[in-house]
């Protein structure tokens, strides 16, 4: 991988080089900017953190994609989708890793990209997600349980 591709990769998981570099190079700012520069060479276990991580967001979009395909041909015109719109709230998702937040902002801009009058976003409300708990333990269950009682204020 050169330092042009490096800088395209990193710009399209929507990731400001002040947090991929500690977050996947396990570097500082200044070595990532020798990376993207071409003045260093980039090391193979960043390619390949990177190829994870656009592998994930291209299956996550093809597994959206595929999904609202599936919901027009029974008839839904609108689909929710689920916004974080902090790394705090993103990192505590069930089953992601919390240092795929920039890469699921990615997902949701392509996504509505494609789609764009089909989608309508649920933004994760974490007052009201632990309002819903009740002192129950958060899981995955419970957040898409809450997810589908907060999309039904969303959807028209």
């Amino acid at each position: 991988m050169d330092g042009n591709r490096l800088k395209m990769t990193r710009q399209s998981l929507h990731f400001p080089i002040e947090e991929i570099a500690p977050i996947v190079g396990e570097v500082d700012v200044m070595t990532w900017h020798g990376w993207e520069s071409g003045s260093q060479p980039v090391p193979k276990y960043v390619e390949q953190r990177l190829f994870e991580m656009t592998e994930w967001r291209r299956e996550t979009i093809k597994t959206y994609v595929i999904s609202f395909k599936e919901g027009e041909s029974k008839g839904y015109e609108i689909f929710p989708i689920l916004w974080y719109d902090n790394f705090e709230d993103f990192s505590r998702e069930e089953g992601i890793p919390g240092t795929y937040f920039h890469v699921w902002q990615s997902v949701i801009a392509e996504v509505m990209m494609v789609f764009p009058e089909k989608l309508a976003l649920v933004p994760f409300d974490r007052e009201d997600y632990l309002k819903f708990l009740n002192g129950r333990t958060p899981t995955a269950e419970t957040r898409n349980e809450w997810f589908h009682r907060a999309a039904d204020h969303v959807l028209p």
